[in-house]
């Protein structure tokens, strides 16, 4: 996780990311939670769920006919 987007999370704050490859077709990532203490700001962090990256696609590519 890149540490400016780190250093904005506020102290009590909750930050979800997918964390793991882009890279179509083998895209999976992690969903990762970091959460920020509101007392002291202690950052931690744990692996949520598996997800699949599937990226967007435009209009042309949306209506264009299967062959």
């Amino acid at each position: 996780m890149p540490s400016p987007l780190l250093a904005q999370l506020a102290w009590g704050g909750r930050l979800i990311a997918p964390v793991g490859s882009r890279r179509y077709p083998h895209a999976y990532q992690t969903l990762t939670v970091i959460d920020r203490d509101p007392d002291n700001g202690e950052m931690t962090a744990r692996a949520d769920i598996g997800v699949t990256f599937i990226p967007l696609m435009d209009f042309v590519e949306q209506i264009a006919p299967l062959d």
